[in-house]
């Protein structure tokens, strides 16, 4: 698998993941730049926007009404994307934002938290990490152009993954018993 999509299956809290149909974005920065989208655990989504080997922006968020408590989830996204930052400023950036929502510029590179009441969330809540010059360079002048460089990505992942589009590492079964305690435990 590419960079970001392994990093995310190989997480301790992901059981399950699969690729999604990518749909058109109308807010901006990320209008109109193909992007391939996975879902993990059915709640989580990621999108790696642009080239998938050398993404222009990743983002990660959560869906749904979930049974544990969102602080977590919210952790979770945070520290996934904490690995992909490229120093001490923008790390602080990251964990600085409220969860609530807002954006901050360091060293060439935007982080941005969208709660689930902003427009453009598409009732999820995510914390997305842009390079604004690759990510301007990655659009799509029109939707048809999307929609092709959108195949084209799904088709480079699939190299990899020997056609695979979904990957479970357990059975549901045990996944309730490994996370369920855990889960449980993280909302004292």
């Amino acid at each position: 698998m590419v960079g970001a999509l392994s990093d995310l299956y190989h997480e301790d809290w992901v059981n399950s993941l699969k690729a999604i149909p990518a749909g058109p974005i109308a807010e901006e920065p990320l209008r109109n730049v193909p992007y391939l989208s996975f879902r993990a655990n059915t709640i989580y989504e990621m999108n790696i926007y642009g080239d998938p080997s050398n993404p222009a922006a990743l983002e990660i968020g959560y869906y749904g009404n979930m049974w544990f408590h969102s602080g977590d989830a919210q952790k979770r996204c945070r520290q996934f994307l904490a690995s992909y930052l490229g120093g001490l400023k923008q790390l602080q950036a990251l964990y600085r934002l409220d969860a609530t929502g807002g954006q901050e510029t360091i060293s060439g590179l935007s982080i941005a938290i969208t709660p689930r009441s902003a427009k453009g969330s598409y009732g999820g809540w995510w914390i997305t990490v842009w390079n604004p010059a690759r990510l301007t360079q990655a659009q799509s002048r029109n939707e048809a152009d999307w929609k092709i460089a959108c195949s084209r990505n799904l088709a480079e992942i699939k190299k990899f993954t020997a056609g695979e589009t979904s990957w479970t590492k357990y059975s549901l079964k045990d996944a309730a018993k490994r996370y369920l305690p855990l889960e449980r435990m993280e909302e004292r």
